[in-house]
C-alpha cells in the first residue's frame, strides 16, 4: 500500500519547484518571492513561526491555493493548479493542519471521498475496507474502526486517518502539514516509519513542522521562513537547531522553563472519586492549589482529556464530584463551570474553541458579552478594547480585531483562544494541549504566561502530551493510563522515565 508512483522519479529532476511566488490575503502578504523546491527521495522540512507563510506555500503546492505571482513546475513542466484536485491528478496530496474529514462518513468512506474503487460503476466496498485497513494498520491502528463516523474519533485517530487519506492516493510527493503535533508515542514511531518506508520507495515529503528535534531526526533538506520570505535553504547537515531558531525569529531564543516565584496557597480545585463512563468502580481523585501547575501525562487514549471534558461538564460522568474553593459545581456545562471559576482550553480549536468565521473580537468576547455591551447592545469599541489587550498581550499576529479567525495560522488561532478565556480571570484554568500548533517563537512567551497566571494564585491544570513542557512547568504531576490516575510524582523527582514507566506499566492482577 506504500509504494508510490514516485519510485521511478530522476532524483536529479525536481518533483516540483516553485519560482518567485507572491501571496498576499486582505491586510496581510503571506509570501513575498518565495523559492523551494522538493526531490524524490528526499524529506524536506519547512520551519519558521506562526504566520510565517509555511502552510501557505504548501497549500499553494497543493492547489488549494493560487499564486498572485511566481511560477509552478512539477517534474520539468510548468503547472497551474486550479484545485487540490488538479495536485492530485500531478501526483501531489497533503495533510493539511485542519482537518478535512467530513464527521457522518465513516473513517473507510472519508479515506476513499472522491476517487472510490469500482467495477463497473458499483463500489467495491470489500476492496474499499481491506486497503482502508491495510493503511491504518501501516500507520499503527491495531484495530481501525472503519464503519466509525469521523466525529466520534479522538484527535490523534481523526489525524491518523488524515494521513491514510492522502496516502490513498498514492502521491509522488506527499505534504504533511505539522502531522505529528496531535500525536504520541507509539503513534510517532509509526508515522517516522511510514516518512521512511515511503522515500526509500522514491517518494518525496515536504514536512512543515515546528517541533525542531523531529525537524533534526527526519529532514534532508530545510527551508526556513519568516515573514513570508525565505530566511535559509539548504541540506540539513549544514544546519542546527539553534541556527533555525535565530533564522526563524531572527534573534536567540531562551528555552529555559520559567521558575515560581510564589508559594502556593490552599486547595482551589478538589476532584473526589469522579467516575467516568468505563471506569468504574475506583473514580478519579485529585486536587490543584492556588499557584500550582498541575501536570497531567499519559499516552494518548489514556483519558486525560475526557478528564479535562468531564470537569466542565462536557463528558458525562456516572458519580463523584467536583468544588472549587469547597463549593460544588453543577455538571451542566462549560457555561456554569465558567461562573464557578472553571475555565477550559480544549484540545480541538477548530471544533470546539472558535466560530472560525467570526471575527478575533467577537472570538475573544463571546464569553463576556455582559462586559463589552451597553444597555444590551454590543459596543464594538469595547468589543475591540478587550480583543486588543489579548492581542498584546499574547502577540497575537494580525491585522487587527476586525480579522475573521479562519484566516490566522494555526497557532494565532490557539492563541485566540487562550486569550478568550484568560479575559475570564479564572480561578483555575484546565489547559488541554496548549501548545499544539504554537511556534517555538511563540511557546517561550506562552510558558511565561502561564507561570505569571500561577504566580497570581490561578490554579492550573496543564495536558500535554510533550513530556518537557510537563517537566518544564508543572510543580506536580499525575499520570493517567486507563481512564484512571496511574500515579501522582513531584516535579523534583519526575523524570521521563518515571511518567512513561506509570503510563504503559499493566495493571496488577
Amino acid at each position: 500500500m506504500l509504494e508510490a508512483n514516485g519510485g521511478a522519479e530522476n532524483a536529479g529532476i525536481p518533483l516540483v519547484r516553485a519560482e518567485g511566488i507572491v501571496k498576499s490575503f486582505p491586510g496581510v502578504k503571506a509570501l513575498s518571492g518565495v523559492a523551494f523546491e522538493c526531490r524524490a527521495r528526499r524529506v524536506h522540512a519547512i520551519v519558521g513561526e506562526n504566520g510565517a507563510g509555511k502552510s501557505t506555500l504548501a497549500k499553494i503546492i497543493a492547489g488549494f491555493y493560487q499564486p498572485d505571482e511566481g511560477r509552478m513546475v512539477a517534474r520539468g513542466r510548468e503547472v497551474t493548479f486550479g484545485s487540490p484536485r488538479d495536485a492530485l491528478t500531478a501526483g501531489i496530496a497533503m495533510v493539511y493542519q485542519e482537518f478535512t474529514l467530513l464527521p457522518h462518513l465513516s473513517v473507510t468512506d472519508n479515506i476513499w471521498l472522491g476517487h472510490e474503487p469500482a467495477r463497473r460503476g458499483v463500489l467495491n466496498d470489500a476492496n474499499m475496507k481491506e486497503q482502508a485497513r491495510d493503511l491504518l494498520m501501516e500507520l499503527g491502528m491495531a484495530d481501525p474502526p472503519l464503519s466509525t463516523p469521523a466525529r466520534r474519533l479522538s484527535v490523534a485517530e481523526q489525524q491518523i486517518v488524515e494521513i491514510a487519506k492522502a496516502l490513498a492516493h498514492d502521491p509522488s510527493l506527499l505534504l504533511m502539514d505539522e502531522p505529528s503535533a496531535v500525536l504520541g508515542g507509539g503513534e510517532l514511531d509509526h508515522l517516522y516509519d511510514v516518512i521512511t518506508r515511503l522515500v526509500d520507495h522514491g517518494v518525496g515529503i515536504v514536512y512543515v513542522s515546528h517541533r525542531l528535534a523531529e525537524i533534526e531526526a527526519l529532514a534532508d533538506d530545510v527551508t526556513v521562513m519568516r515573514d513570508g520570505c525565505v530566511m535559509w535553504a539548504g541540506p540539513a547537515e549544514r544546519t542546527n537547531r539553534s541556527d533555525m531558531v535565530h533564522h526563524m525569529v531572527g534573534r536567540s531564543l531562551d528555552e529555559t522553563f520559567p521558575h515560581r516565584k510564589t508559594e502556593v496557597g490552599d486547595t482551589v480545585l478538589e476532584v473526589k472519586s469522579l467516575l467516568l463512563p468505563g471506569t468504574e468502580p475506583e473514580g478519579i481523585s485529585f486536587h490543584v492549589k492556588a499557584g500550582e501547575i498541575l501536570g497531567v501525562a499519559g499516552m494518548v487514549g489514556s483519558g486525560r482529556s475526557r478528564l479535562a471534558r468531564a470537569l466542565v461538564g462536557v463528558e458525562s460522568t456516572t458519580g463523584g464530584s467536583i468544588k472549587i474553593n469547597g463549593n460544588q459545581v453543577p455538571k451542566s456545562g462549560p457555561r456554569a463551570a465558567a461562573r464557578n471559576g472553571l475555565v477550559f482550553l480544549p484540545e480541538d480549536r477548530k471544533q470546539l474553541g472558535l466560530v472560525l468565521d467570526f471575527t478575533l473580537a467577537e472570538n475573544i468576547s463571546l464569553p463576556h458579552l455582559g462586559r463589552v455591551s451597553k444597555a444590551g447592545v454590543i459596543s464594538r469599541s469595547l468589543e475591540d478594547r478587550l480583543a486588543t489587550d489579548a492581542i498584546e498581550e499574547l502577540s497575537i499576529r494580525t491585522s487587527g480585531p476586525q480579522q475573521a479567525a479562519q484566516q490566522l495560522s494555526g497557532g494565532n488561532q490557539q492563541k485566540v483562544v487562550l486569550g478568550k478565556w484568560l479575559a475570564a480571570e479564572p480561578s483555575v484554568f484546565v489547559l488541554d494541549e496548549p501548545l499544539r500548533g504554537v511556534d517555538v517563537g511563540a511557546k517561550a512567551e506562552i510558558y511565561r504566561l502561564i507561570r505569571d497566571l500561577a504566580d497570581r494564585g490561578t490554579a492550573i491544570m496543564l495536558i500535554s502530551s510533550e513530556l518537557p513542557e510537563i517537566l518544564g512547568l508543572s510543580d506536580r504531576i499525575i499520570v493517567m493510563r486507563d481512564g484512571l490516575v496511574a500515579g501522582e510524582v513531584a516535579s523534583r523527582d519526575a523524570s521521563e522515565e518515571t511518567i512513561l514507566s506509570l503510563a504503559v506499566q499493566e495493571k496488577s492482577a
